[in-house]
């Protein structure tokens, strides 16, 4: 992203359903919340820039059930560049091989917007059958630009006897692969600002996913390495309820904002009751467990850690966060305001040299 282009804009919705809701019931709200975003009352209104990048929550498809995620797995749809992919499906994605990722897909193609949403993605080839948790990145002609597969897989054990609802054991391990490559992506925002210099601005956008918010050193290899340089860090989540209200969910989400200089985005699945959660079976199958749910409360930082999203609610009941990204704050912040870099190259050049500390076994 060129210096001194303090006009550069980034506008970004995230979507929010419930984990209640099976695949069909998602597809149908989902698709509506699209529309409205785009199209509906929501984007009629005279403050509204409509979103560049649209962010849907870690296995966006489902709940988080260990024991599903073999049943709800599906390879990545990948349509070529120049594809005749349909944009409408017909009435909806059907309930076929990649229906999650192709539903991002044709919502990317339909709307001319990225898309990022994650899945459990299932490989098949002669080492046998491996189930990774992928967040797939959508371009707006509808093609796969890239994916992540989550690194660190989340191994949770929260205890609270007085409220069983506080109570959470996650073991991703058991069933799925861990990643083993950072990813990250561009979007193009000069057509916001207009001027034929500008068309080359691009934003670039580290992908992470939920329980990778809580190691730093992601992060900063992310905002650091040449390869990367992201000016956004997004965290499709499905990050529990009993995390959440320890407050751990908007205390990293700030960290990584204010540790790095840049911006974060969390999108988190919820629930609606645990009556209704209950009835849709998301009891955990180890006897005595509780259920295993979402926290909700999806939030944007900006580069001084203030959160900055808009919530809403849509007619289909989806939740809606929608930020605008000034991305002029970058360089304002980075190279005036809190020089963090320029202080650390300044010691660097006095001998006061620091490296990472090893406290394995400590």
């Amino acid at each position: 992203m060129a210096k001194n282009q303090l006009r550069q804009i980034l506008s970004v919705a995230v979507l929010e359903a419930c984990a209640e809701w099976d695949w069909p019931e998602r597809q149908r709200r989902l698709s509506s919340a699209f529309a409205d975003v785009y199209a509906g009352s929501v984007a009629q209104r005279q403050d509204y820039s409509k979103p560049d990048l649209v962010v849907l929550p870690e296995t966006f498809g489902s709940a988080y059930d260990l024991e599903q995620f073999d049943t709800d797995s599906e390879p990545v749809f990948a349509p070529p560049s120049g594809s005749d992919t349909p944009v409408d499906p017909d009435p909806l994605v059907s309930e076929t091989s990649c229906s999650r990722s192709r539903f991002l897909s044709q919502q990317a193609k339909k709307h001319a917007v990225f898309v990022v949403g994650g899945i459990i993605e299932r490989v098949e080839d002669r080492s046998g059958r491996k189930l990774y948790n992928t967040i797939l990145v959508y371009g707006r002609d509808g093609v796969l630009v890239t994916k992540y597969r989550k690194i660190h897989l989340s191994n949770v054990k929260i205890r609270n006897t007085d409220n069983p609802m506080d109570e959470d054991d996650t073991a991703e391990d058991t069933v799925l692969t861990p990643g083993a490559e950072l990813a990250s992506f561009q979007v193009d925002i000069g057509d916001d600002i207009g001027g034929d210099e500008q068309n080359e601005n691009t934003v670039n956008i580290g992908l992470q996913n939920c329980f990778d918010l809580r190691f730093p050193k992601a992060a900063h290899e992310y905002r650091h390495s040449a390869a990367h340089d992201c000016h956004v860090l997004l965290y499709p989540s499905y990050f529990l309820h009993s995390t959440v209200r320890l407050g751990h969910w908007e205390v990293l989400l700030k960290a990584r904002a204010l540790d790095n200089q840049v911006f974060t985005v969390g999108a988190n699945q919820r629930f609606e009751n645990t009556a209704s959660a209950e009835k849709a079976g998301f009891l955990k199958s180890v006897s005595g467990k509780n259920l295993v749910l979402p926290g909700g409360q999806s939030m944007v930082f900006d580069i001084l850690g203030s959160s900055i999203g808009d919530r809403s609610q849509l007619s289909s009941e989806v939740e809606v966060v929608r930020a605008t990204l000034d991305l002029g704050l970058l360089n304002e912040v980075r190279d005036e305001r809190l020089p963090l870099q320029r202080v650390k190259a300044e010691l660097a050049g006095k001998g006061v040299m620091y490296t990472d500390v090893d406290c394995q076994g400590h």
